[in-house]
């Protein structure tokens, strides 16, 4: 991608109850950085060359092949060496120039790999090392509009005769601008964003050698690549083809919850996403119509998307393990929920009331401010009322102590800065301090904070995980009973749910076990410990309930004497990593037996790969033979 293509977009707006003029909305930066950006296109014309600094490592390591155990220690000294780099460059910075200069650049491939959710890993461990390693004080690149001449604003860019404009906006009031800014800050941002994705190119290496392959230190530009196999690359493949498509119904617990229905709207919230499909103007034309009268340009294209969010369900979901949450961060689960529900109805409520520059910011940057920490405080408790309404909670059960410890389990700070962790990435902060008691509210990463919350706290008895997992089957009754099935000599089983199609009868057998930080870092105890407890218990389990029911076919409580065929699956919260291409695993040769929700729902209805499922069992003959 060239460096051209990465500045930030530009939408035509048209507002207004009537007929009016179309209008460009535009901010100080965007034209200059147009500018800039052609003249780096000119200089380099390949964004994606990677940073110096995998050569300088890998050229001191002797080539050759290299198993799990040195592959672990040579990927974690890179590691290491990149993230110094990467505090080197960024402590000098403040919070305030990343974030404002970083939300706008659109999210783009910075690597070989263009993936959509390789581009949103990279930036969640830039910003993530932007939250942890720059300084909250105001840098010298960044300052007030009105506290400095303009001739200071992008090192003087705007004084050109052709950013009249610009500087009409900036006499309009107050805001952070760039200051001593030119061509070679945007290219340090870029090579920031190449350090980023060394980390998420180390982790990759490391997940898929945790799998079983070996690491090859090769020659330039590549340095490492692993050796997998014809089959662990098709079952890596396919696992990340998977993953990329489901949404956020569940959180790393294995806790499951309802998705966004037109029901539930009235739990919902709006979450922002970085942009990495593709979304424009187009596509959001018919929303932003209804809701803001706005008429965007067919070629918009926001850097984020806010999404629906089943915040309600969510919150009584994890309800369990709210005692231990307090213990754990000394502040209540439901007041920490509440306060990410008020800022969310202040959103909405702004698109609503202002439309136009409101909209645009919140789409373009996800995040407003510096704001006085008391201003924001202030606004929570206006929107308090409407919070709990969202969550459907008593308005009496949380008081305003409650709320301020909550404010501050959301804010970032110089002690629990240490606990975030480039490599997985996060815990990512709501409230980052800016100087004298500001703040920005960044909302850009809510959703996956809200997915990692629970990791670290336990409790004794989570059986509650398997019964919201069978009932996010239950949209249309089991066809055997919700209890134990029964045989007329008195053996019995649970079946945790069964669809019917024609000849076939599809039973399932839910399973939610908690994915660690450990699975998702590659490690290989993790893996073999995660594959073991879900994949391969779940498919024993259910091919023995299987079994037993082909053998049974009518017991006191159910009859399937009219079905011929029994296809057993397990369904899990997660998309799940199958650990061979071994019959066993697969239903095809792309679908296999160990299903999330979403994909159990496409394989009820899927008449063909049903029809010619691998391991269906023949009722009263065991194992069907093809």
């Amino acid at each position: 991608m060239k460096y051209a293509d990465r500045e930030d977009s530009l939408p035509m707006q048209s507002s207004s109850g009537g007929e009016s003029e179309s209008i460009l909305i535009t901010d100080y930066y965007q034209r200059p950085f147009l500018l800039l950006h052609a003249e780096k296109a000119r200089a380099s014309s390949d964004i994606t060359t990677p940073h110096p600094i995998r050569n300088r490592f890998w050229q001191l390591i002797q080539s050759g092949e290299y198993q799990w155990n040195q592959a672990k220690v040579l990927l974690n000294s890179y590691l290491q060496s990149v993230e110094a780099e990467l505090r080197k460059s960024i402590s000098d910075l403040s919070l305030a120039y990343c974030l404002h200069l970083y939300r706008r650049l659109s999210p783009g491939a910075i690597g070989q790999d263009k993936q959509g959710a390789t581009i949103g890993l990279t930036r969640a461990i830039l910003e993530a090392a932007f939250q942890k390693y720059a300084g909250f004080a105001l840098c010298t690149k960044i300052a007030e509009s009105q506290t400095i001449p303009i001739e200071r604003v992008l090192g003087g860019l705007l004084m050109a005769p052709e950013f009249e404009v610009e500087r009409e906006i900036l006499a309009q009031g107050n805001q952070l601008v760039l200051t001593d800014f030119s061509g070679f800050d945007l290219e340090a941002c870029y090579n920031l964003e190449k350090l980023a994705y060394e980390i998420w190119r180390v982790g990759a290496a490391l997940r898929t050698t945790g799998k079983g392959a070996n690491l090859i230190v090769c020659e330039p530009p590549e340095c490492f690549i692993d050796d997998r196999s014809e089959e662990l690359d098709f079952l890596v493949s396919n696992f990340d083809k998977r993953a990329s498509k489901f949404g956020a119904s569940h959180s790393a617990t294995g806790v499951v919850f309802p998705d966004v229905t037109e029901n539930s709207a009235s739990g919902c919230v709006f979450l922002p996403v970085y942009n990495l499909g593709d979304v424009t103007g187009k596509d959001l034309q018919k929303l932003f119509s209804k809701l803001y009268r706005i008429r965007l340009s067919p070629d918009f294209v926001p850097n984020f998307v806010w999404v629906p969010f089943n915040l309600r369900e969510y919150r009584q979901a994890h309800l369990p393990f709210s005692s231990a949450f307090r213990e754990r961060y000394g502040s209540s689960f439901d007041a920490v929920i509440v306060v990410v529900a008020a800022l969310c109805s202040r959103v909405f409520h702004s698109w609503n009331e202002t439309r136009g520059m409101s909209v645009f910011r919140y789409w373009q940057r996800a995040y407003e401010g510096p704001c006085r920490k008391e201003f924001l405080r202030n606004e929570i408790m206006t929107f308090l009322s409407d919070a709990h309404e969202v969550l459907a909670i008593e308005k009496t059960t949380i008081d305003s102590k409650e709320i301020d410890l909550a404010i501050n389990f959301w804010t970032l700070n110089a002690s629990n800065r240490r606990d975030i962790s480039l490599a997985y990435p996060g815990p990512h902060y709501l409230f980052l301090p800016i100087k004298n008691n500001a703040l920005f509210v960044d909302y850009a990463w809510i959703l996956r904070r809200l997915h990692d919350l629970f990791i670290g706290v336990s409790i004794p008895d989570q059986n509650f995980k398997g019964v919201a997992l069978e009932n996010a089957l239950r949209s249309k009754a089991s066809m055997l009973p919700t209890g134990p099935c029964k045989a007329d000599h008195g053996d019995k089983h649970q079946i945790d749910y069964a669809a019917a199609m024609g000849d076939y009868l599809i039973i399932a057998e839910c399973k939610a076990v908690a994915r660690s930080i450990a699975f998702e870092r590659g490690e290989p105890q993790a893996i073999k410990h995660h594959v073991e407890n879900m994949v391969e218990l779940a498919l024993t389990q259910i091919d023995e309930k299987a079994e037993w029911l082909a053998n049974n076919p009518v017991g006191t409580n159910y009859d399937i004497s009219k079905y011929k065929y029994i296809v057993p699956v397990a369904v899990s919260p997660f998309v799940e990593f199958i650990p061979s291409m071994d019959r066993r695993y697969w239903l095809s040769k792309d679908i296999p037996r160990v299903l999330t929700p979403q994909e159990f729902e496409a394989l009820i209805e899927d008449r063909d790969t049903i029809e010619n499922a691998a391991n269906k069992v023949t009722i009263k003959q065991g194992y069907e033979l093809s």
